[in-house]
């Protein structure tokens, strides 16, 4: 016997012989559990990000249905993935710290849970400042 397409679950099953002319009548009984796939959960957080910028933070469930909880530094962002099970959140105009990233799938009828979890850091711009000197000045003058 060969089950095809299978669901994640408990099965139980019973197979009946009716028998022939050598063999009497036979039943067996049995229970089995398929297991749901391992989700292969890619998450890429930016790496270089100055302040005021976009960060990007892109989730990656091959296969996978249903929405990922984007937690960063807290809060709680609930993304839903599409049809090739990517997701992203955009985090706009973003100032200066440390961030921590988690995100949290919490499975679907094929794959089970996963939990990564990460960080980025977003950079103060650079200062660009200019000061000119007069070339004249005598002691005692204001500049």
């Amino acid at each position: 016997m060969v089950l095809k397409n299978i669901e994640p679950g408990d099965y139980n099953i019973a197979m009946v012989y009716d028998g022939d002319n050598t063999y009497g009548p036979a039943v067996v009984t049995g229970s089995f559990s398929v297991d749901k796939l391992a989700s292969d959960l890619n998450v890429t957080v930016p790496s270089d990000v100055k302040a005021g910028e976009n960060a990007v933070i892109d989730v990656v469930i091959p296969g996978a249905s249903g929405n990922v909880s984007v937690v960063v530094n807290g809060v709680d962002t609930v993304v839903a993935l599409d049809e090739n099970g990517t997701a992203q959140l955009v985090l706009k105009d973003i100032v200066p710290g440390d961030y921590s990233v988690a995100v949290v799938y919490d499975g679907d009828n094929t794959y089970s849970s996963a939990v990564v979890t990460g960080s980025f850091s977003v950079d103060k711009l650079a200062s660009d400042v200019n000061v000119t000197v007069p070339s004249d000045v005598k002691a005692g003058e204001w500049c």
